[in-house]
């Protein structure tokens, strides 16, 4: 469940020989349970003459909180994130580099990409930066502390949760294989029955085994909006219990749904923020 640092060296060296070398790395990805190897890879990548960008989109919140890699860094030459994932606010994006590659972000994204921007997003995005230095480091903390606590449930409970040996993860995600029981696009659509949303996911193996997106071997499971309802390491067994009525012990979904319906009532409100209108306008690090 993450880059093999040889194997991509040599993936590298081959394509120099063909003459095919990328001018851009990626690093990061929609499923990011531990960090990447940036330290490792970023010097030799950049000695091919390539520009390293970290996909940051996933775990932004769980970075600027300090549970997860600095990206910047260890090396990469620019990091790109949503602002609206574990990074709580506005649906949105940034472009972060050091200040020698400013002018070249600036002329490739406007006016060609971003031809205007909206104040209303950046008020807001400005109120959700201030939230997260207030509270963000004790959200990035206490979302991991639930995945891993809502990994080790679910795998107790008979799942074949990924990443065992490395402790399942390290940031807000958790993926599991359900083909002991059905494809992901069908264990998906009998969760959100239940009232629970996942994510059908393709795991390693299924392209060989030539599954698609749609009838893949897992799901992935993510601890950043139920944290931010104030849920902690016990609610985690109970929806790992929820989750394994459902797909383990084939119960009604109805029935379990009323059961997550009424478990739901009691996170009503939104944490790690500020508690009024005025509390982000009064707060003094925007002034």
């Amino acid at each position: 469940m993450n880059l093999d640092v040889d194997k991509t060296k040599t993936k590298i060296q081959e394509l120099e020989k063909q003459g095919r070398l990328p001018k851009l790395a990626m690093l990061g990805g929609s499923v990011f349970l531990f960090p990447h190897p940036v330290k490792e890879l970023a010097d030799f990548l950049k000695g091919y003459g390539m520009h390293v960008n970290y996909d940051a989109a996933h775990v932004a919140g769980l970075i600027s909180g300090g549970e997860f890699q600095d990206p910047l860094r260890e090396g990469v030459d620019t990091m790109t994130m949503s602002t609206h994932k574990t990074l709580f606010g506005p649906q949105g994006g940034l472009v972060l580099a050091f200040e020698k590659n400013a002018e070249v972000i600036k002329k490739a994204t406007f006016p060609g990409l971003t031809s205007s921007h909206h104040i209303h997003h950046m008020a807001a995005k400005a109120i959700a930066f201030a939230e997260a230095l207030e509270f963000g480091k004790d959200y990035a903390s206490q979302t991991v502390k639930n995945a891993k606590a809502l990994a080790v449930a679910l795998n107790d409970s008979g799942f074949k949760v990924l990443g065992e040996k490395q402790g399942f993860t390290k940031s807000h995600q958790a993926v599991v294989n359900v083909l002991d029981y059905a494809d992901g696009g069908k264990i998906e659509a009998d969760l959100e029955k239940a009232n629970i949303i996942v994510n059908r996911q393709l795991v390693p193996g299924d392209l060989k085994a030539k599954r698609n997106y749609m009838h893949p071997s897992g799901i992935r499971l993510g601890t950043s909006e139920i944290t931010r309802l104030g849920m902690k390491e016990s609610e985690m067994q109970e929806i790992a219990s929820f989750i394994k009525q459902v797909i383990i012990d084939k119960k009604d979904a109805k029935e379990v749904a009323a059961k997550v319906s009424d478990f739901r009532k009691n996170y009503q409100k939104t944490q790690y923020c500020f508690d009024n209108k005025l509390g982000a306008y009064d707060y003094v690090k925007l002034r």
